[in-house]
């Protein structure tokens, strides 16, 4: 869950950092700039407002921004203000456009990207290492160094403490800002101009005893020179801590979709369906002790587990049992370690200095200096199917009861499912170090006339090691024998002494019976290094070339160009397949494994692209003041952009904005806009990770896989037709009250993206025989790997409508003033198609994280103000869903997801007398403690609910103070 509150309170305690963060979430949520200027004077007649205006243009026009046609939301200062988020990225993903963003408390931890806050309008980037950079994230106008091959920014490096506001585009705007700007801009506006120090400090932590933070930001600024030269800088630091799902009591229902035994496609019904949702779900195939969990040493009944002393108990079988879970039984759920907030560490440093030339000529130069690091487990480590132990008769670790069942029976072997959460979980330990360094000159002349010219090269450094197990070793580890001295060895050691170098035998029988030394030759660290440089340059040039009849013609344009390489480095055992000599019983199925780990296994990779743009923009006043006219605006603009990878490609822009009566503005814009493919999507060598998925081809079938994600080097750019159309009314008649509704939809063609395992199954059975080439089967037909290539997925969709519901008055006989905002998005239609099936529409899909959107995302906002004395409200809406829209009554026997309400509470107290005003604040976020929706799942790691969505943090506290000098 994303807190409303916390934002609010964090801005209140930097009124820099607040105003900023104020104005990056303003960006997204007003009816248009023209709305947040009128607002702002109306109230100008209490007290005053603590924030800048914002202008949100949505274009590169020299204009105020007041006839832009593209629609952009905007929330202020004090609607930010009564959240509590850690930093401003918070505050953003809590909008509604911004709702599929990735934060920091959001994500269960990933691989390729580490923790950090990617931005996401619209859901239309998905999420996890695979996020798509859909939304073009830019610095001052500006493009930013990439923080990973995938192209995406880490807002949290950004200098939190100059950020003034943000302006956020939320449809196509390629033609204006560049390409990427398939979803929308994020341009993160600095303070250039700032005077002075401003302070901002707090910390908080949740009322369970986890996911705490400290912060603090500072900004400050001076001119010298008789006002020539003017310098600012930033420091912000922030230190937040884990929250795990095994301390929240919901977390911990093992909830899970759980097959019918027996019931197929062909027998189902709505009575007796495919599917049933339980709690308490278990593995059937393993346990924490490790799981005789079928063959001859078992009864229909119960199989065999161990205990801490190793000796034997019984593995009791739950109801329901299938070949992956079970509802009850002993079996091991692996789940618990999901992080719903990895703990994170990051400072930024920035700098700038301008000074002028003459007075029509500005040089300008800044840095950005930025680190992140984190250290979170993953998951423990895992072996069942499709790939457990087989344990050989005669190794000596076998309980002396079992090895003599074993001699009675005749048999040779068993295979042993287990889960070693008690030998140590899988963790991963990133690092993030990025510079950024622009330099320009930037001038006016003839009065409307500005030009521009900069140069930026940038590098960020991703580390990472992830602290796994090596297949290979263990797997030999496990056969273990009596050797010719009477010491229990490795048999590989004996049958193939060069392979099995340093082997030592490991025992399985038992939670925490491995030995240390086992377990520090079956360990390692997996190497991922990932280096990402940028060099861009443009020239551009804006003003109003000659007058008409209505007023003046503005007109904006310039070239661009960058040129983006990276280069991932990996670790040998990653790099390379497992070399299978003396291994005995490792399943034939999995020998297609992509590397030496038990997880992940990345590749090296890398290349470069080369980027050229062109654009010219123009706003033609047609109309003024005539009947049913008061004003009629045409804006356009085109885009020749030409990729070294994928060629050449024109994007353009045409709006209206007509105003009938001057409360009322109608406005509409169509626009062409592309994406190329990224590094990542071009380059990327297969890597692995687990999967449990259904089988439709063997009615149903529930089994665990690899898959393996890569990238695709035969991938085109991926081309979007955005169409928007909406109304703003800002009432005279009713002073301070507003209203906004635009319906947007944003079609992509060619769209690239990776689906999901199961995804891929599905189509392949529905008829998309292209896809079934990347299915893998083992001897007997079961699914062993599924390929995950990077495909241009013919369309994705997208269509909704936002609105906005604003009223905002000043209370003079109370020294005050109240705001209240209404604030959502309805969306009805989310989707993806394959070139030969009807889409799939993730409209109203809340069981997939980062997938789907639920119908209706509603923000509530009051701002009230008593002199030094204020107090913030937020209500939060997320309504109700399905876990899987495909899903008929005949699939599963509960698809309901309720919807989900919560409630932030701050309060404010500024100290007026006191040197620098110091303000005081206290939040509760999620003020009655609300859970969030259980939303089960068929992975084997779940978190239980949807975290893109909901909250997981529970009822918090933070509290702080900021300051201005």
């Amino acid at each position: 869950m994303i807190n409303l509150h916390t934002t609010h309170a964090w801005r209140r305690l930097a009124p820099g950092l607040l105003a900023g963060v104020a104005a990056s979430t303003m960006s997204l949520l007003a009816p248009s700039a023209a709305f947040a200027q009128d607002d702002d004077e109306e109230v100008g007649s209490g007290p005053q407002r603590d924030e800048p205006v914002i202008l949100v243009t949505g274009t590169r026009l020299n204009n105020d921004g007041l006839t832009a046609p593209t629609p952009v939301t905007v929330v202020g200062t004090k609607e930010l203000l009564a959240a509590r988020p850690q930093s401003i990225d918070q505050g953003l993903a809590q909008l509604p456009a911004l709702t599929g963003s990735t934060t920091t408390k959001n994500i269960t931890g990933s691989t390729k990207r580490g923790p950090g806050s990617f931005l996401n309008l619209r859901n239309l980037g998905g999420t996890g290492d695979g996020l798509v950079p859909r939304t073009l994230v830019l610095l001052d106008g500006r493009r930013v160094v990439p923080t990973n091959n995938t192209g995406n920014i880490d807002v949290n490096l950004l200098p939190e403490g100059l950020i003034q506001n943000v302006n956020i585009v939320t449809g196509g705007a390629s033609a204006a800002y560049g390409s990427d700007a398939v979803a929308g801009v994020v341009d993160f506006r600095l303070d250039t101009r700032f005077e002075g120090l401003k302070i901002d400090a707090g910390g908080g932590i949740n009322e369970i005893g986890d996911g705490g933070y400290y912060k603090f930001s500072s900004a400050m600024g001076t001119s010298l020179l008789d006002g020539r030269l003017h310098l600012v800088g930033a420091f912000d630091y922030l230190r937040a801590y884990e929250a795990f799902a095994d301390n929240r009591d919901w977390a911990r229902a093992h909830c899970a979709e759980i097959p019918v035994p027996g019931v197929t496609a062909v027998n189902k019904t709505a009575a007796n369906p495919l599917k049933q949702v339980h709690c308490g779900v278990t593995c059937s195939n393993s346990s924490y002790g490790g799981a005789i969990f079928s063959g001859p040493l078992t009864t229909a009944t119960q199989g065999i587990t161990f205990d801490g002393n190793g000796q034997p108990i019984p593995f009791v079988y739950g109801d329901l049992k299938g070949p992956i879970y079970q509802v009850g039984g002993t079996g091991a759920w692996v789940s618990d370690n999901v992080n719903f907030k990895p703990p994170l560490r990051k400072w930024s440093a920035f700098g700038r200095a301008e000074y002028e030339i003459s007075d029509n000529i500005q040089i300008f130069g800044q840095v950005l200096f930025a680190k992140s690091w984190s250290h979170y487990p993953q998951n423990s480590a895992f072996f069942y199917n499709p790939r457990p132990f087989t344990i050989f008769s005669g190794n000596p670790f076998i309980p002396a009861s079992i090895q003599e069942r074993m001699d009675d029976l005749g048999l040779d072997s068993f295979q042993l499912g287990s889960v070693l959460k008690d030998s140590g979980l899988i963790k991963v330990e990133s690092r993030y170090k990025s510079i950024d360094v622009v330099a320009g000159l930037k001038g006016s002349f003839g009065g409307s006339w500005n030009w521009e010219v900069y140069y930026e090269h940038g590098k960020t450094e991703f580390r990472s090691q992830m602290d796994n197990f090596d297949v290979a070793k263990i797997y030999r580890a496990a056969d273990a024998v009596v050797g010719p001295n009477g010491q229990i060895v490795c048999r590989a050691s004996l049958t193939h002494p060069q392979t099995a170098q340093g082997c030592v035998p490991i025992n399985l029988f038992g939670p925490g019976t491995p030995s240390r030394e086992a377990l520090n030759y079956v360990r390692g660290y997996l190497i991922y290094d990932n280096d990402n440089i940028q060099d861009s340059a443009a020239a551009t040039i804006s003003g109003e070339p000659f007058e008409l009849w209505a007023g003046p013609v503005s007109f904006a344009a310039g070239v661009e160009w960058r040129k983006n390489s990276a280069q991932a480095y990996t670790d040998d055992v990653s790099a390379n397949t497992i070399d299978y000599t003396g291994i005995r019983g490792f399943p034939t199925a999995m020998q297609a494994q992509a590397g030496g780990w038990l997880t992940f296994n990345p590749k090296a990779e890398g290349g470069e692209v080369s980027v050229k743009e062109a654009f010219a923009e123009l706003q033609v006043p047609l109309l003024r003041d005539v009947a049913f006219f008061r004003e009629l605006d045409f804006n356009g603009a085109v885009r020749v952009t030409d990729y070294t990878t994928s060629g050449t490609v024109t994007t353009w822009k045409v709006g209206l904005m007509w105003r009938p009566v001057s409360d009322l503005l109608i406005r509409a814009t169509q626009s062409r806009d592309i994406r190329a493919p990224s590094l990542t999507e071009l380059y990327a060598s297969p890597s692995q990770g687990p999967n449990t998925v259904t089988d439709p081809f063997r009615n149903q079938e529930s089994i665990n896989i690899l898959s393996l994600t890569t990238g695709n080097a035969d991938l085109k750019a991926e081309r979007a037709k955005t169409f928007t159309i909406g109304a703003t009314y800002d009432s005279s008649w009713l002073p301070g009250f507003g209203l906004s509704v635009d319906y947007y939809d944003i079609k992509i063609s060619d769209a690239m993206g990776t689906l999901g395992a199961q995804d891929t199954i599905n189509r392949c059975f529905a008829g998309a025989t292209t896809l079934c080439e990347y299915l893998t089967r083992d001897s007997t037909g079961a699914l062993a790997t599924v390929l995950l290539p990077t495909l241009n997925l013919s369309e994705a969709r997208t269509r909704g409508i936002d609105f906005e519901v604003s009223y905002r008055r000043p209370l003079p006989s109370l020294d005050g003033r109240m705001s209240l905002r209404l604030i959502g998005t309805r969306l009805f239609e989310q989707s993806t198609s394959t070139p030969t099936l009807t889409g799939v529409n993730y409209q109203d899909r809340v069981g997939d994280i980062g997938l789907g959107y639920p119908k209706w995302r509603v923000n509530a906002i009051g701002t009230f103000d008593f002199g030094a004395v204020g107090f913030d409200l937020t209500g939060r809406y997320v309504g109700p869903g399905k876990i899987n829209t495909t899903y008929t009554s005949s699939d599963i026997d509960n698809n309901e997801v309720e919807s989900n309400f919560v409630v932030d509470l701050g309060a404010r107290y500024t100290l007026r007398s006191i040197p620098g005003e110091p303000q005081l604040y206290f939040i509760v976020s999620n003020v009655f403690d609300k859970d969030p929706p259980l939303v089960p799942g068929t992975l084997i790691f779940h978190p239980q609910t949807n975290p893109a969505l909901y909250d997981t943090q529970g009822r918090a506290y933070s509290a702080g103070v900021r300051m201005r000098f």
